[in-house]
């Protein structure tokens, strides 16, 4: 059997063009090296590092497709075929990826197409129900799965008996099928590590691409899987189950020595859910790591619990090569953090802030207005967090307006009470989730009005900003030159390079 996995393009909208710095595909990786150390066939196809610098429209949408063409896509796909599994881990990116999939469908007739990922997994009954192009979705994470998925297939098997967590449509009742069994993989240390070598890896490590460190030759890796919590507006309880799993130290290291000695890699992007769990795991990795002598970085650009970031796993963390880390306090209300299950305690994560930016990394931050029920009692304590962040010193504080993701408690609630549809502007909705302006921003809340969101956003992170820099004024001198110097380190520095880079190729 041949297979193909297939990363498609990035869904941007208009005024992200050229400002889009791709990640590699970590998890597709994953799974095109599990099914061959299993004697498989397997190509991959990374649309976007096929052709980074192309950008279309897509139909009459205001959203662009960041990466190779379809027709150009298609013809990578070998004539003889049998299963092509697609990865669809982000909601907004279905936009593009299910005009893909009926393109495909129709050069390959004959071929099973599978689609996996975090969207494939919330979203599953509605895209086999409306998606007929669709065979198989694969619910969570994939390794196992596609293998046993694609085992059935070859042996001609009964894919309800002899799978786990695959969903399909049954055509003669109408009604979506799930084949039951183990849901998480119990020993990460029988995965096969990812075969980088499956994609154009050197086109991101060349470019300087990453998603915590532009400019430097930056790998993606996983330390474990799962998060213990259960966030209303979290996905991550229909994906990974609350189940977290560390992998083994050793192997973590063996993978790190790996990419330095193939790849010349000089950073790490640590892409798990919640990383600093365990505080045994975190320091003996860390000291493992240092008598390593590696000299790589490293970063935590995910948000992560503050629990067990005391001052000697922060300084254990930075003497390990970690440089930036990113907390996730998502409101500054007590109330709020009550309502969306986020178990927290506010004044533990300030002081673990303070001792963070004392000890040297970049810390970010994450706050989200509009949740449902939030009122302006709420979105004031927002802002006294806020000012109190920028007192301790953190870098970044990225103000979002809340977006119910499907596969979260509050999407479920939002479309029990007729608040979301799934109706001809369902797919729209879905692209607007993950990148778009404060100005399209509206509130969940039957407290807060929608004209006020782009004021919370936008006031939310230049408060911040302007508290930073009046508080620390040498830094304002520091993102100018950084800036100038592509050199930049913070989100802002990040976010302010792309905008001049932007300019001056429309230029």
């Amino acid at each position: 059997m041949k297979i193909t996995l297939i990363r498609p393009p990035y869904v941007i909208p208009k005024n992200s063009v050229y400002g889009n710095k791709g990640v590699p595909p970590i998890g597709l990786v994953y799974v095109a090296s599990t099914l061959l150390s299993a004697g498989f066939l397997v190509q991959c196809i990374d649309a976007f590092a096929e052709d980074m610098d192309h950008f279309a429209q897509i139909g009459e949408t205001d959203f662009f497709y960041n990466g190779t063409s379809p027709s150009r896509l298609i013809s990578k796909i070998p004539k003889d075929t049998t299963i092509i599994g697609i990865s669809c881990m982000f909601s907004n990116e279905w936009l593009n990826t299910k005009l893909l999939i009926i393109e495909i469908k129709k050069k390959f007739p004959s071929a099973k197409i599978i689609l996996g990922g975090e969207h494939a997994t919330a979203d599953y009954d509605y895209i086999l129900k409306n998606f007929p192009e669709v065979n198989f979705c694969i619910l969570g994470e994939g390794e196992a799965k596609m293998l046993s998925l694609v085992q059935c297939l070859k042996e001609n098997l009964d894919v309800k008996t002899t799978t786990s967590n695959v969903a399909w449509l049954n055509h003669e009742t109408k009604s979506v099928q799930v084949s039951i069994g183990e849901y998480r993989i119990k020993n990460l240390a029988n995965l096969p590590p990812p075969n980088w070598s499956l994609i154009p890896i050197r086109n991101y490590l060349d470019k300087g691409y990453g998603f915590s460190m532009l400019g430097k030759r930056s790998m993606p890796m996983i330390f474990s899987r799962g998060c213990p919590y259960r966030c209303t507006f979290c996905s991550n309880e229909s994906m990974w189950s609350t189940k977290w799993t560390p992998r083994p130290i050793d192997d973590v290291i063996d993978e790190i020595k790996r990419n330095i000695d193939l790849y010349k890699i000089e950073h790490i992007d640590v892409f798990d859910l919640t990383a600093i769990v365990n505080r045994n795991w975190t320091l003996e990795f860390c000291r493992k790591l240092i008598s390593s002598n590696l000299q790589v970085t490293w970063a935590l650009p995910s948000g992560t619990r503050s629990e067990a970031l005391d001052a000697e796993v922060l300084k254990a963390l930075y003497e390990s090569g970690c440089r930036k880390i990113t907390y996730a306090p998502e409101s500054g209300s007590k109330i709020m953090s009550q309502k969306i299950q986020k178990k927290v305690n506010l004044k533990a994560m300030l002081k673990s802030m303070r001792i963070a930016v004392e000890t040297g990394f970049i810390v970010k931050a994450n706050i989200i207005f509009g949740f449902p029920d939030e009122r302006i009692f709420d979105v004031l304590k927002n802002f006294v967090f806020i000012a109190k962040m920028a007192w301790v010193g953190i870098h970044d504080v990225p103000c979002f307006g809340f977006t119910p993701y499907p596969g979260s408690q509050l999407f479920n609630r939002l479309l029990d009470a007729k608040k979301i549809a799934r109706d001809e502007n369902y797919d729209i909705y879905l692209a607007k989730l993950v990148y778009t302006s404060p100005l399209d921003r509206r509130s969940w809340s039957e407290h807060l009005p929608h004209f006020i969101m782009p004021f919370l956003s936008l006031g939310g992170m230049g408060f911040f900003y302007f508290l930073q820099y009046c508080f620390r004024p040498w830094r304002f001198f520091l993102l100018i030159r950084r800036i100038l110097k592509n050199t930049p380190v913070t989100m802002l520095e990040a976010g302010l390079r792309n905008i001049f880079e932007s300019r001056l190729r429309k230029a």
